[in-house]
């Protein structure tokens, strides 16, 4: 058994760079109630983050659980 590092900065992690993106992001567009990983992606890669297209939807989830965002199916 683990006990993950809340400190732990992973320097591959391609999501951390966008957290405050994400953050802006929804709190800019309060009247749509969620967003597809699909979506996620596709707006990130057009505005300038072009890994985008190559996050897994484990990542995205893991990330946004990470961050304290609810993600449902």
């Amino acid at each position: 058994m683990r006990i993950k590092n809340p400190n732990f900065i992973d320097p591959a992690g391609p999501l951390d760079a966008i957290k405050n993106e994400v953050d802006t992001w929804f709190a800019g567009n309060t009247a749509i109630e969620s967003i597809t990983f699909d979506q996620m992606r596709t707006y990130f890669a057009a505005n300038g983050h072009p890994s985008a297209d190559s996050w897994t939807d484990g990542q995205i989830h893991q990330q946004l659980t990470d961050w304290g965002y609810e993600v449902s199916i």
